[in-house]
């Protein structure tokens, strides 16, 4: 690893997200409350550390668009804006 080298964090439980509560088509907002009233604790807690992460912009654009998907982004204008949308409708659930 080289001294300027950025390693972002694995975003396994926003990819889990996206498909079973997130899929095209689908109210981002419910899928949160779903997520939150369905998912057990550490996968919660597991998706606000990787939205968070997502949301101090520690992330590629090139993972995101594979994972999240570019529609999201236009609607919020970038992926660190959906997360931080994202952690308030999770914060207003649970």
């Amino acid at each position: 690893m080289t001294e300027n080298e950025v390693i972002y964090p694995s975003y396994a439980r926003v990819y889990q997200w996206i498909r079973e509560y997130g899929v095209p088509g689908s109210d981002d907002a419910r899928g949160a409350r779903d997520f939150i009233e369905i998912e057990a604790t550490e996968s919660i807690s597991s998706l606000r550390g990787e939205l968070l992460a997502m949301s101090q912009n520690k992330y590629s654009d090139e993972t995101l668009d594979k994972i999240v998907g570019p529609g999201r982004k236009q609607r919020h204008g970038s992926y660190a804006e959906w997360a931080k949308t994202m952690l308030r409708w999770m914060a207003k659930t649970g």
